[in-house]
């Protein structure tokens, strides 16, 4: 009996190791997560790039969410297999205030204050390339993009 895999959503982060990293859930939740997001906690965003977590304040303790961003969306299909669905989320203290150390808040608080500071707004782009080509598993792919890739290749039988 073939395995037919369940479609997936990952909500993700970028985090300060310049991994994209995130939870995944079965897209049948994505109307509540929405609103709930998945949990994260703070020692997640201190894994850095070789997949280890250094001594942190935190430890293994707090609770955080990774909320899902709406316009942060993106749909990859693909002919010969699973697409991928996939959404930035910003990391959020339990009560949905931003958490300090969120890196999409620490952007939005620096336009901000580039704005209150000199009435600028800034306008640029970042191009962030996904390279896949069936590699195999690497040190430092935690809860990364590169993770969930991986076990879609795998099937059972």
């Amino acid at each position: 009996m073939a395995f037919e895999p369940e479609p997936i959503v990952t909500v993700c982060t970028s985090d300060l190791a310049g991994q994209v990293r995130g939870k995944g859930f079965p897209a049948r939740d994505l109307d509540k997560r929405w609103q709930f997001g998945v949990g994260w906690t703070p020692t997640n965003s201190m894994i850095n790039c070789f997949g280890r977590i250094r001594a942190t304040p935190w430890g293994a303790l707090g609770d955080l969410m990774l909320i899902p961003d709406p316009e942060g969306q993106v749909r990859l299909d693909y002919p010969d297999g699973p697409g991928e669905h996939f959404i930035l989320g910003d990391i959020t203290t339990m009560d949905r205030q931003p958490w300090n150390c969120c890196p999409r808040s620490f952007l939005r608080r620096a336009l901000a204050d580039l704005k209150a500071e000199t009435g600028l707004n800034l306008v640029a782009a970042f191009e962030h390339e996904f390279h896949y080509d069936a590699a195999d598993d690497r040190v430092g792919d935690s809860y990364s993009v590169g993770s969930l890739r991986g076990s879609r290749n795998s099937s059972t039988s």
